[in-house]
């Protein structure tokens, strides 16, 4: 078994003796990329030819190594993944339609201590313990999102500000990006029907499951309708104004992953309680991609504001992974 270091100057050495003969002269280097929670080491593979260059993550690889040991295995599903996604590869800045770029600007929500040296390049508003950074949706299908992360180096050469930023984003995610607001119950509902392919429909003629009242829901699910980066939803007040007025009472907000929110009704417990129910789940059950916070959040129903419930001591998101898989960075290159 390699140790991650040999595995690294091997994957590099070897991956292109997998791809296609175009790419037999093709470039590769390693880069240590800032990604949301966490840094990479990426295969930077470029061909002349190629106006995109596209990062594949050695750090993913090894754990596919680690799972199956082997090697050989590893590189023939990293160079057929990878030239697939090249064959769908996004546009380069040059071709990008910049005159759409303000309407087409949302707002996501990031821990901020476990991003600080991403931060420092990419254009953010600190946000209780957490920051909002800004990405461009340079397109939008049924089955996902393509966007690139808004940098200094972006907005400068876009001449916008941080701001305008915020405002645009305030506008556009919503739109681009709807509020979806479920009860904890019909979220598991809807994952029960998504693993076994039956409809929501039949799973209620069935009886599996008793939804009962909605306004009798103890446990409010907030994310947006793609359930990617939902979480950023509760900065849309009018949205997090329904969800109080429908429980009638203040909030205490749960952040499940950077997709999304629970939203409690602070008469069901104590936001300690709650941050260590949320701390467990983080280091047991989501990935590290996906953390956005240890802490727990207060929404007040009458003044329409959110603060900081809890304090806790661990701001960073810790270094236990779930298992992921292997990953392609979609983003056009700078």
């Amino acid at each position: 078994m390699m140790n991650y270091e040999l595995f690294k100057g091997i994957v590099q050495e070897k991956i292109l003796e997998y791809m296609a003969p175009e790419y037999a002269n093709a470039t590769v280097e390693v880069t240590t990329v800032n990604k949301v929670n966490r840094q990479m080491d990426a295969l930077c593979i470029h061909n002349n030819d190629d106006k995109v260059a596209l990062n594949l993550y050695i750090n993913q690889m090894y754990e596919q190594y680690l799972e199956t040991e082997d090697l050989q295995n590893v590189l023939m599903d990293a160079a057929k993944n990878f030239q697939e996604a090249m064959q769908n590869k996004p546009k380069t800045l040059e071709e990008l339609d910049f005159e759409s770029f303000r309407e087409n600007v949302v707002f996501t929500l990031v821990n901020k201590e476990q991003n600080r040296e991403m931060l420092k390049d990419v254009v953010h508003r600190d946000y209780q313990d957490m920051a909002i950074i800004y990405r461009w949706v340079v397109s939008k299908e049924k089955d996902g999102i393509s966007s690139t992360m808004v940098t200094d180096q972006l907005a400068k050469r876009l001449g916008v500000t941080e701001q305008e930023l915020f405002e645009r984003a305030m506008e556009n995610t919503p739109r681009i990006m709807p509020t979806k607001v479920t009860s904890l119950q019909e979220t598991i509902m809807e994952l029960f029907c998504q693993d076994t392919g039956i409809t929501m429909d039949e799973a209620k003629q069935m009886g599996m499951f008793d939804l009962g009242e909605e306004e009798t829901s103890i446990v409010w699910v907030v994310t947006n309708e793609m359930g990617v980066n939902g979480a950023s939803s509760i900065l849309l007040t009018d949205e997090m104004a329904k969800i109080a007025d429908r429980v009638g009472t203040d909030l205490y907000l749960l952040p499940s992953s950077i997709h999304e929110m629970l939203a409690v009704s602070t008469m069901f417990g104590s936001p300690e309680s709650f941050a260590r129910m949320v701390q467990d789940v983080n280091m047991s059950a989501v990935s590290l991609e996906d953390r956005l916070s240890n802490n727990v959040y207060f929404y007040d129903k009458e003044a329409r504001t959110i603060s900081m419930a809890t304090d806790v001591p661990n701001k960073k998101l810790g270094d236990v992974l779930a298992e992921q898989s292997v990953r392609y960075d979609n983003e056009p290159v700078r």
